[in-house]
């Protein structure tokens, strides 16, 4: 990015204000813009965007460096020696920004919408155009309001092409994206049911998408039955190019065979030629079919795009976090090769390493262009960030800064073995033709090859709906006891802190103390707290839920420690009924040290609507109860009553906070909340059976007739139940669905896999949507907290952020 202040402050909506009467250079020129105080890569030449008006980043920002900040007013203090660029709406002026830097910039823009996929086809066609061009790409999935001006101001001078990602959730959004994008070429991909909430209809959503394509001299996609009844699409027909399977109308007809080690992609019409591509699921053809076209409408050989295609890898477009052994953490972010995602990969990694030393495991880079000038951008990178070690496999002339050379990557995993890193955060970033993922493999603390994937961005969805669904002034407590519903907890605190939850929640001493050792900060209450423990919680700044006098009798009080009072409202299980709050009001009388930080009850029946009017009693108890405290101790601390269900049906009960705890997972019957988990195991032998043959234990299955069996590496020791077995249940594999036949075993299922192209190795989904999960849970006659409390402690976890 090269974006200069004399520009910015030419234009008329903004103004700029000096904190002092020293000469400010106008002709400075940015080459970053942080609009979060976390981020390390600042100093002069960085651009602070105010997106939130908070005293206490501005703060932060300036004490890493940053002296220019772009915001909606002149605040009460000013800071010495810092230009104040002031407007009126922060993201309005910066996507004005992006505008006319597109406007200046000749490199070509393909635009990439639609439901799914727009991240991967970003990649996928980086990768094959990049042989051919000097290209720029969107960061990530940065393809939002704020995600494309970012991607559009960090693209270079030298870029031809450049690829951005255009993501919309509601009406309106994408004309702001398009007059900022401007795209020669367009590319629409699958359009399907994701993010449609602010959408009345499919055929809305799909008007919508398109809207970015109004400028565009091409557009690139499949040819759908919705897209040949859209006006836009039979206005601009001519500047459609399409593919369709050889019976419809493409311009492009193709045709899939599957082979045993690869798919055959034949296509004929504007072209007869064929690719071979590694990947077997249909998201995945579907993808690379568009980005194969897109690479032959710019002239490239088949040949080379054979050549790119043989490179591309299954790409996870996100930044996996595990636990690695020796007490490490380990981030692998092997699937991408470029400044711009390793950037990411380091601001990620500075946020979870804590006390541990940050080591960077790191390959040389597959770029086109001039070498000196890329591994000097790369030193100056890393120089930002506070990396303890940096192991370098590739020629040691190109980069100079590393602590071990390797020449590849068996002398680095060689080195590992003999030297097991030791509380260290190892990140780990290689180009694909080093397959670093052998260095993850070897890492990561659990071997067993089913895996509990949390995905962070869809617990911040979550939290962002049920934000939407409250008062501004309402607080959100996530609770996080138990793993976090068996998931990270560590991991999902870290993250939920950072987008601004109030409190945390957990089941004992024991959690809170292992979150702070993790450098979590903000409140935690602990729901059942061990009264022999109250000194050493008070020590942690951990917050005790107090639900009888015994336990306030066994206090050490102190103006510190704060306390939150449970009423017995109705549920019988803990808390002060109504009849023992007198003793309790004398009591605290006696000790005015006592701090009630708040007074709260727990909801019965909020999901069942039949007790809807046993959950009105309870309320009319638990506002009672509050009432009674507050005036006769004159305070009014915070008050609460709501779990996920209740914040959802009983908007009226919300008051000060709600609690949120299997809602942040979306693992209820809640159309709007997304699915944060993805359990995954994978195919350890498959195998034919003859007709009469058995299968599992007990002889519970016998073949009809010759058929062909896939056994997976997960049983009931790992949370699946033995209901789920003798065709009770199905597993996903390459997007089909296969029954379990026979018995469900302590370590494995086994799946009737008949007719299909299944191997040894192929990935397993036991679940990954909401209704996957549920039918899981109905089937074994559980609810959702218990089955997903109940996956196996051998089943490896990891978080990803998107």
């Amino acid at each position: 990015m090269q974006l200069e202040l004399d520009y910015i402050i030419s234009m008329p909506e903004i103004r700029m204000v000096k904190s002092s009467e020293e000469h400010i250079v106008s002709s400075i020129v940015f080459n970053h813009i942080m609009y979060d105080s976390r981020k390390q890569n600042v100093g002069s030449e960085t651009l602070f965007v105010d997106l939130g008006d908070q005293e206490g980043h501005r703060q932060q920002a300036y004490r890493k460096g940053v002296r220019f900040f772009l915001m909606s007013h002149v605040p009460i203090r000013l800071m010495p020696s810092c230009i104040y660029l002031v407007c009126e709406d922060v993201l309005e002026s910066l996507q004005k920004i992006a505008l006319e830097y597109r406007a200046k910039h000749a490199a070509e823009i393909i635009a990439i919408t639609g439901s799914n996929g727009k991240t991967i086809t970003k990649e996928w066609l980086s990768t094959i155009l990049g042989s051919s061009f000097r290209l720029g790409k969107s960061p990530g999935s940065y393809n939002s309001q704020l995600g494309v001006p970012l991607s559009i101001l960090s693209l270079k001078e030298e870029v031809e092409i450049g690829i951005i990602e255009a993501g919309i959730s509601k009406k309106g959004e994408m004309e702001k994206l398009e007059r900022m994008i401007q795209p020669e070429i367009g590319v629409l991909t699958k359009m399907g049911d994701a993010h449609s909430e602010g959408f009345e209809t499919f055929e809305e959503k799909l008007s919508e998408k398109l809207k970015l394509f109004k400028g565009c001299e091409k557009i690139i996609s499949e040819l759908f039955e919705d897209l040949e009844g859209n006006d836009f699409y039979r206005e601009r027909k001519a500047d459609w190019v399409t593919w369709s399977e050889p019976s419809g109308k493409g311009d492009y007809l193709v045709s899939t065979q599957k082979k045993e080690a690869y798919i055959l992609i034949h296509f004929s019409g504007k072209i007869d030629t064929e690719f071979q591509f590694s990947l077997h699921d249909n998201a995945s053809i579907s993808n690379i079919i568009l980005c194969i076209i897109v690479a032959l409408e710019h002239n490239t050989s088949p040949a080379d795009i054979q050549q790119q295609l043989d490179n591309i890898q299954p790409i996870s477009m996100r930044l996996e976090l595990m636990k690695a052994s020796g007490n490490c953490l380990l981030i692998n972010d092997s699937y991408n090769s470029d400044l711009t995602s390793l950037q990411n990969a380091l601001e990620f990694a500075i946020q979870q390493k804590h006390n541990r030393s940050l080591t960077l495991l790191l390959s040389a880079f597959d770029e086109q262009r001039n070498k000196d000038e890329f591994y000097t951008e790369l030193q100056q990178l890393i120089q930002y960030y506070p990396v303890d070690k940096i192991y370098f496999v590739g020629d040691q002339h190109e980069f100079e800064s590393a602590d071990l050379y390797f020449q590849d990557t068996t002398e680095i995993l060689n080195h590992l073995i003999k030297n097991r890193p030791q509380d260290e955060l190892l990140l780990i970033k290689g180009a694909r033709r080093f397959k670093f993922e052998m260095l993850a493999d070897f890492l990561k603390e659990n071997q067993h090859r089913t895996i509990l994937q949390t995905r962070l961005s869809s617990i911040g969805h979550n939290i962002k709906l049920f934000k939407s669904r409250t008062r501004s002034e309402t607080k959100i407590m996530a609770v996080v006891k138990a793993g976090a519903y068996g998931s990270d907890a560590i991991r999902v605190s870290r993250y939920v802190e950072k987008l601004g939850v109030d409190y945390l929640a957990v089941a004992y001493f024991e959690e809170g103390i292992e979150l702070r050792n993790e450098g979590v900060k903000i409140p935690i209450m602990v729901m059942n707290p061990d009264p022999t423990l109250f000194s050493i919680g008070a020590t942690y700044n951990l917050e005790p839920e107090i639900y009888s006098l015994e336990q306030l009798q066994a206090l050490e009080f102190s103006s510190n420690l704060k306390i939150h009072l449970m009423i017995d409202s109705g549920m019988n299980r803990l808390g002060f009924k109504p009849e023992e709050l007198s003793d309790l009001i004398s009591f605290i009388k006696l000790n005015p040290l006592l701090n009630i930080a708040s007074v709260f009850s727990h909801l019965s029946a909020s999901d069942d609507p039949k007790s809807d009017a046993f959950t009105q009693q309870q309320k009319q108890v638990f506002d009672a109860c509050y009432q009674t405290l507050s005036d006769a101790l004159e305070i009014n601390p915070l008050k609460h009553m709501c779990n996920s269900h209740g914040a959802i049906s009983y908007p009226a009960l919300h008051y000060d906070m709600i609690r949120v705890g299997i809602g942040l997972h979306g693992l209820i019957p809640f159309s709007e909340l997304e699915c944060a988990h993805r359990l995954i195991s994978y195919v350890a032998q498959v195998k034919d059976v003859k007709e009469g043959e058995s299968v599992g234990y007990n002889r519970a299955f016998i073949a009809p007739h010759d058929l062909k069996t896939a056994t997976i590496s997960i049983g009931y020791a790992d949370g699946i139940s033995r209901k789920h077995g003798n065709g009770n249940s199905t597993f996903f594999i390459q997007g089909k669905a296969y029954k379990t036949i026979g018995n469900v075993s302590m370590d494995t299922i086994v799946l009737d896999v008949s007719n299909s192209n299944v191997q040894q190795g192929d990935e397993v989904v036991i679940f990954e949507t909401k209704e996957q999960f549920l039918t899981l849970c109905q089937t074994a006659g559980v609810i959702p907290y218990e089955f997903i409390c109940g996956i196996g402690k051998r089943v490896a976890r990891n978080s990803h952020l998107e």
